[in-house]
């Protein structure tokens, strides 16, 4: 699993730095504006743009926030978007191959993402207890209880978090 995660993050960079370097080529080989002749005469603010949307995006897919993670997935689908879809429109300049295979590694990094989805939410043995990260994490709490580092009432809150129990609503005393 941590081989696929990590698999997952070197496509990503690579695509990302793909992408970045199909944006600079074209003002490197001189063949003019390339891909972003398409933004018409704001080209250099799209170039910038775009450059900033990729490295950004790609580094907040690894967020632990759902909200940043939303934005880095907008923010590089929407870049290798422009990218697959300029290498369709294009007339054949090495920028566009280029942008073109940044889009496919990327495409390929989302394939290592569905993989480790799937393999995280296989079903395990639930009749082994050694298996469960849940019981892992219980004993940890049971070990502060007994240490009295904690009190019951702190470890009965954790206990049911981490075994996804909701809380008895107690009724209210008018």
């Amino acid at each position: 699993m941590r081989a696929l995660k990590i698999t997952r993050k070197v496509l990503v960079i690579v695509a990302c730095c793909l992408a970045v370097v199909t944006m600079v080529l074209p003002f490197v080989l001189g063949e003019g504006e390339g891909i972003w002749a398409l933004f018409g005469p704001g080209y250099y603010f799209g170039v910038v743009a775009a450059a900033i949307s990729v490295v950004a995006g790609s580094m907040m897919l690894f967020n632990k926030n759902d909200v940043a993670k939303i934005f880095g997935i907008a923010f590089t689908v929407a870049v290798y978007a422009v990218l697959l879809g300029a290498f369709f429109v294009s007339d054949g300049a090495l920028a566009y191959l280029v942008g073109f295979v940044s889009a496919i590694v990327y495409a390929v990094s989302w394939l290592f993402a569905l993989i480790c989805y799937a393999v995280g939410h296989a079903k395990h043995d639930d009749t082994d207890p050694n298996s469960d990260a849940r019981i892992e994490a219980i004993l940890k709490w049971r070990a502060l209880l007994d240490k009295k580092i904690i009190t019951e009432e702190e470890f009965m809150e954790k206990r049911n978090r981490i075994l996804e129990i909701e809380p008895k609503d107690e009724p209210e005393v008018k």
